[in-house]
């Protein structure tokens, strides 16, 4: 096993609180998802339909960053068996898959609303129950964010970034409602709901490529391309129990080759042997994925100097 994690008392208890954050995030979400659901239902709103499917699965995100923080506070307390870079890399990735996913279905529904508009009505349930999250995602946006900023935390960023999606999807869906209500007896006022179901997928898309962008650019080297530092993402992903510690990686052009070092530390009581075919395993199943690549798993303690913060 490798070295412990030494941290001080302020980190520890800044990892607690961001746990309390993300906690505070999930028991929201599943409070708010049975009034969604019945608003939805109800008032037979596509953007109040789609919104309780985006709240669904984002809500899913917070549960999987809250059980990433939970495991990562009790490492800390005791010996840390995963590592703090492989675990929130790994969980700001999941993250935004969730969040395409729903996006690509919200898309799908609101275009058939729109060539078979349906007109919606007793919207006053949905916009209550609007307002009351939009004022809540407030709050917990800003404590997320002033979390984010000073814990320099990828995961972190990644749920900061997921509230303040729900905050301005809530704000969109908000007005859409209110909208709806004012405007019920004009012919067009059917088509503001599918629109709006529209503009909140274009809410997640970007929120889903900036999280993208800033976990692939933290964890790899900035000399990869977007689409090969996904495949390495995914590569340390299937590979999750292998390995101890993810200490970076580095990587280098020479024409058309790309030589990539990826810093892994391994279980002490594993043999060289042991080690070695884990090491294969991989190197392999990357150069077979990236073309003119080298590989080369560099079993480590802690990162090279280079790599150093």
């Amino acid at each position: 096993m490798g070295d412990a994690v030494r941290t001080s008392p302020s980190d520890t208890q800044e990892l607690a609180q961001s746990e309390k954050t993300i906690l505070a995030g999930l028991v929201m979400g599943v409070l708010a998802l049975g009034p969604r659901i019945l608003a939805g239902y109800v008032s037979g709103s596509i953007t109040l339909i789609t919104d309780a499917i985006r709240s669904g699965s984002e809500t899913l995100s917070h549960l999987s960053s809250w059980l990433t923080l939970r495991k990562l506070r009790k490492g800390r307390d005791a010996v840390f068996e995963y590592g703090l870079g492989k675990m929130e890399s790994v969980a700001s990735f999941l993250i935004v898959e969730v969040m395409l996913v729903c996006a690509a279905l919200m898309a799908f529904v609101s275009v058939s609303r729109l060539i078979h508009p349906q007109p919606v009505e007793r919207l006053g349930l949905g916009a209550v129950v609007v307002m009351v999250l939009s004022v809540s995602n407030l709050f917990l946006w800003r404590r997320s964010h002033r979390l984010a900023e000073s814990g320099h935390s990828p995961l972190m960023k990644s749920h900061s970034s997921l509230v303040r999606n729900k905050f301005f999807a809530n704000c969109c869906v908000l007005a859409s409602l209110l909208v709806g209500m004012a405007g019920r007896h004009i012919p067009q006022s059917v088509y503001v709901d599918p629109l709006t179901s529209l503009l909140l997928c274009g809410f997640i898309a970007c929120s889903a490529y900036r999280i993208l962008t800033t976990s692939l650019s933290d964890l790899l080297d900035r000399t990869l391309d977007e689409s090969r530092q996904l495949v390495i993402v995914r590569l340390l992903s299937d590979f999750f129990q292998e390995y101890i510690q993810f200490h970076g990686v580095r990587s280098r052009r020479a024409g058309k080759q790309v030589f990539i070092e990826i810093y892994l530390e391994f279980d002490g009581q594993k043999t060289m042997a042991e080690a070695g075919r884990i090491i294969e395993s991989m190197a392999g199943a990357l150069e077979r994925r990236i073309s003119g690549s080298q590989v080369t798993i560099v079993p480590c303690t802690k990162p090279p100097r280079s790599l150093e913060q």
